[in-house]
């Protein structure tokens, strides 16, 4: 697991109507990311708890708290959305490769950045609690 800061861009105009096709024709609007650090996961039933129980917290350089979700926001575990793409990745006779990274979504509402701010991402309740951050230019 790496923690991960997902950088959407709706490409859309503003105030353009989003619908499922033009989502999928801007890749869900994920464009870039910034990854932390690996995090080693025990394979366990508590992993697996911890994964879904994980409170993700989005602060500013103040430590203002700007967004916060759990894992449980993401089909109900993380993982869950492993198995959802490896599925249907499958239909399409198509498999991921060992090395592969998977964004598994958003955990928490999207919150626009401002230039000059630094966001830091926490994931309270794994190991350690790993974060990682990125600065806005």
């Amino acid at each position: 697991m790496r923690p991960f800061i997902e950088l959407p861009d709706l490409m859309l105009a503003q105030g353009e109507k989003l619908d499922g096709t033009q989502l999928m024709a801007i890749n869900v609007a994920a464009r870039l990311g910034v990854a932390g650090p690996e995090v080693p996961l025990q394979p366990t039933p508590e992993t697996l708890n911890q994964l879904a129980e994980t409170k993700i917290i989005a602060t500013d350089a103040g430590g203002a708290v700007l967004a916060e979700g759990s894992g449980a926001a993401t089909l109900g575990n993380p993982l869950n959305v492993v198995v959802w793409l490896v599925e249907e990745l499958a239909k399409g006779g198509r498999k991921l490769s060992a090395g592969d990274l998977i964004s598994v979504g958003s955990f928490t509402p999207l919150v626009p950045p401002k230039p000059g701010q630094v966001v830091t991402v926490r994931y309270d309740g794994l190991p350690g609690s790993p974060k990682v951050s990125v600065k806005f230019e």
